[in-house]
């Protein structure tokens, strides 16, 4: 199905069936009245974003909250789909360090992970290197329409004695990009 989104028209569908065109003011997205049958799987229903700034450390080895990164989104119908994306870079201390990083949501109190990333920086004689990664899940939490879900970042030190960094911009006015998009079942 062919749909063009502009600001002036709304949404328009081309009917596969009959080639007519149907136009809908794109005011019934965000009243709820869009009819169900015109949007696809797959469609994406509405992004929301935010800038992490600022830097949060940890040398904890459990997970706790980075508390500059979180970000909330409100559903538009039930059992849709959300796409998380968190670009925040991760930054280990000159030590061997393994380190991890999560996403968990208010959907079951922060307790599960939605997805792990492992963050290594090896030290060596001649130099070290660094390997992250960003953290990024398609979470289907089975919720009503009009659930306010948010989603946060957290960080935890599995080896080694120094900090982890996450992210730590060296006093620099750096902002990192955390998305979620809400996906049609």
């Amino acid at each position: 199905m062919t749909v063009k989104i502009d600001g002036i028209a709304g949404l328009t569908f081309a009917d596969n069936s009959t080639q007519n065109v149907t136009a809908l003011n794109a005011s019934n997205i965000t009243a709820g009245t869009l009819g169900r049958g015109r949007m696809f799987a797959g469609a994406v229903l509405q992004v929301v974003s935010t800038q992490v700034v600022g830097s949060f450390n940890t040398s904890s080895s459990s997970y706790v909250h980075a508390t500059n990164q979180s970000i909330s989104i409100t559903s538009t119908i039930a059992n849709s789909k959300f796409l998380v994306m968190d670009f925040t870079p991760v930054q280990l201390g000159d030590s061997d360090v393994q380190a991890s990083t999560t996403l968990r949501s208010s959907v079951d109190s922060y307790v599960s992970d939605l997805c792990e990333h492992l963050h290594v920086g090896y030290s060596t004689a001649n130099d070290g290197w660094r390997m992250t990664a960003p953290l990024t899940v398609l979470h289907s939490p089975s919720q009503p329409a009009s659930t306010t879900i948010t989603y946060r970042a957290y960080v935890k030190r599995y080896t080694g004695s120094d900090g982890v960094y996450y992210p730590d911009p060296w006093g620099r006015a750096f902002a990192f990009g955390f998305y979620v998009m809400e996906i049609a079942p």
